[in-house]
């Protein structure tokens, strides 16, 4: 089943906001939006217009050219769509905070 191109507009979005470590939240906050606005146009519960993908590219820090040549390149190239793994959560949770999350390997240790 072929996909929408502003699903693969809005693909690009949260390609380029996992790029940059953006979670919807904090894209809310840059364009001065709710966090509500955002996640309704992240999941086409609201269409997303050009003025509003402009705002949000500008607070990606890429433009909107890119976000929907990139797009338009998924369907000419048929590109796998790759899903980030979500990682865990850094909130305090019942008992204490949690202990930090080291995402990457350890540093061999000098002998």
């Amino acid at each position: 089943m072929a996909k929408d191109p502003i699903d693969r507009v809005i693909e690009e979005i949260r390609v380029a906001m996992l790029r940059c470590g953006m979670t919807q939240r904090e894209l809310a906050k840059q364009i001065d939006e709710p966090e509500h606005w955002v996640h309704r146009r992240l999941n086409k519960k609201v269409d997303l217009s050009v003025a509003e993908l402009l705002r949000i590219a500008d607070a990606l820090e890429v433009s909107a050219g890119e976000l929907l040549q990139n797009a338009a390149q998924r369907v000419t190239h048929k590109q796998p769509v790759r899903h980030a793994v979500a990682l865990p959560s850094v909130r305090p949770v019942r008992g204490g905070p949690r202990r930090p999350v080291r995402l990457c390997p350890a540093p061999p240790l000098a002998a």
